[in-house]
């Protein structure tokens, strides 16, 4: 069960969640379906306004179309600059 403090001034929630998570060589194995379908189910989702909130203690990701553009810009970037050289498990 999530704990959630609002702080009216500051505009934030405080919220503190237990979470589990796919360890780097499993994600890395995962086939490109596999790892859509464990981004929609575990990572991210889209709320009934559009907005894309993190599972996780569903805070917002990205609230407007320019930010998803920004979010998408971002990942490109980190795309380009990433080195995704294969990783297995052991």
């Amino acid at each position: 069960m999530a704990d959630f403090k609002y702080n009216s001034e500051a505009g934030t929630v405080t919220q503190t969640v237990e979470i589990e998570a796919v360890d780097i060589p499993t994600m890395a194995e995962m086939p490109p379906a596999q790892y859509r379908s464990h981004v929609e189910s575990e990572l991210l989702f889209q709320d009934h306004h559009g907005v894309i909130r993190m599972s996780h203690g569903e805070y917002p990701l990205a609230v407007t179309q320019d930010q998803v553009d920004a979010l998408i810009e971002l990942l490109t970037e980190w795309r380009a600059k990433a080195d995704y050289t294969p990783m297995r498990s052991t």
